[in-house]
């Protein structure tokens, strides 16, 4: 009688084993013991089947190597979760950074964004997502699309790219550009302190960033938790333009 009730209870306890090991298997890459992210989902967005884990990239001079993450190629992205444009090098929603070490590893974030590019390089030349991480700065610096500020319901190119900088460990992680405002260069100057920026603005209110025109300097102090500002005040830029017009005006 009780190898009888032994063999029952095996037998109900196998399913609940087999959704233990299923469960399992679709989280990857999770470290139960210095994870701490979920993933985020909205009412708009349609069921994503798997992510793509790109080809490893070291840090110089620290012990990290970094995994960016895209959508897999199969996975519908009407909705916004990933957008990859013709010509152009893959655009990630997120990395993970690996101490090789420590055997730790974390997200850079948990928010939902698409990085367009990361580097530790000036942004004078738009340098591709996938170039090489060449360590020489205290910075990783990001463009990311966080807003969804043209309202077409996704984050794509047509929204405004942010700056975000992060430690080289992939820690602090913060934007230091304005919001909608487009981020077209910046420059370190690792002695003063200091990040320059060129920024682009949405002249004419039509949600989009493309019109000619001249961009804005701005400037980030490192040493200080707020935005970047503009280099010069309206007045004097105001001063600039009347000035312009009384040397070069039509007669």
């Amino acid at each position: 009688m009780r190898s009888a009730i032994l063999k029952i209870a095996l037998i109900l306890l196998l399913p609940i084993a087999a959704c233990n090991s299923d469960n399992e298997k679709i989280n990857p890459g999770v470290n139960p013991e210095t994870d701490n992210t979920t993933a985020g989902t909205d009412g708009n967005t349609k069921e994503i089947t798997g992510f793509n884990i790109s080809q490893a990239q070291p840090i110089d001079s620290t012990d990290y190597v970094i995994y960016p993450l895209s959508v897999s190629e199969n996975d519908d992205n009407d909705n916004g979760i990933i957008y990859k444009s013709s010509g152009r090098s893959s655009i990630y929603h997120n990395i993970i950074f690996y101490n090789l070490i420590t055997k730790k590893y974390h997200l850079l974030n948990n928010r939902k964004m698409l990085i367009t590019t990361y580097s530790v390089k000036d942004g004078s030349v738009d340098y591709p997502v996938n170039s090489a991480v060449n360590q020489s700065s205290r910075y990783i610096y990001y463009k990311a699309i966080v807003k969804d500020y043209n309202g077409d319901g996704k984050l794509d190119m047509g929204d405004p790219e942010y700056l975000f900088i992060s430690d080289l460990q992939g820690s602090y992680f913060k934007q230091i550009s304005p919001d909608d405002m487009n981020v077209a260069t910046w420059q370190e100057i690792p002695k003063k302190g200091k990040i320059l920026m060129e920024l682009t603005t949405d002249t004419n209110g039509d949600k989009k960033f493309e019109h000619e025109g001249t961009s804005i300097p701005y400037v980030y102090d490192v040493n200080n938790d707020e935005t970047a500002k503009p280099v010069f005040n309206k007045p004097f830029t105001d001063s600039v333009s009347n000035l312009l017009k009384q040397q070069w005006g039509k007669k």
